[in-house]
């Protein structure tokens, strides 16, 4: 999906319909039966690094999930038309600046906590997508106690050329990495944005 298509996947995706129709169709987990889709609200979706380095820009949107909780899901949604093997490390960054910001404007949840966070990638390229979703599948294996301090993350992933999908468009947590050879299809990777 080149520059073109992803401008207009990110004009799809700023109309709440597209989003609410995303979460029903595609993430098929119990919690998006309780979303109220009327609370769908478009945020900022800039992010700029402490040290002024990176700005990161994408679609965020915020909803209310459950009848009385208040508690908010931030939705990132990030597009990609081109495999990216270091996509969940890119994720884990943006989400970082995400609640590093929040933090600051005191936009917490109504305990103090930093909120629930679905990072979600749309792929629409025609290479098969084989690498993993998890980061942990990303650094060196660590040695025996120092396994509980390596951060544990995972996206989710959207798209038709992703292998063990079992639609289109279907969701699968995971991508299916295991069966399909997760990071040992390195040959032509693009690891830059789309």
């Amino acid at each position: 999906m080149p520059q073109a298509h992803d401008a207009g996947y990110k004009l799809l995706f700023s109309n709440p319909e597209f989003v609410r129709d995303l979460l029903l169709g595609f993430v098929p987990q119990e919690w998006v039966g309780q979303v109220d889709f009327s609370s769908l609200e478009m945020l900022n979706g800039h992010y700029v690094s402490e040290d002024m380095q990176g700005r990161y820009e994408e679609r965020v949107w915020r909803l209310r999930l459950g009848e009385d909780d208040w508690v908010y899901l931030y939705l990132l949604l990030e597009f990609q038309s081109t495999p990216a093997r270091f996509m969940a490390l890119r994720l884990l960054t943006y989400i970082g600046l995400f609640w590093q910001q929040l933090e600051k404007q005191g936009r917490l949840t109504h305990d103090g906590r930093l909120p629930p966070v679905l990072p979600l990638v749309l792929y629409n390229g025609f290479k098969p997508w084989r690498h993993s979703t998890r980061l942990s599948d990303l650094y060196h294996p660590a040695p025996a106690g120092l396994q509980a301090f390596q951060p544990s993350f995972e996206y989710l992933l959207i798209g038709k050329s992703v292998p063990g999908q079992r639609t289109e468009w279907a969701a699968e947590p995971g991508g299916d990495a295991d069966a399909t050879g997760t990071g040992a299809d390195t040959t032509g990777d693009e690891d830059g944005r789309r």
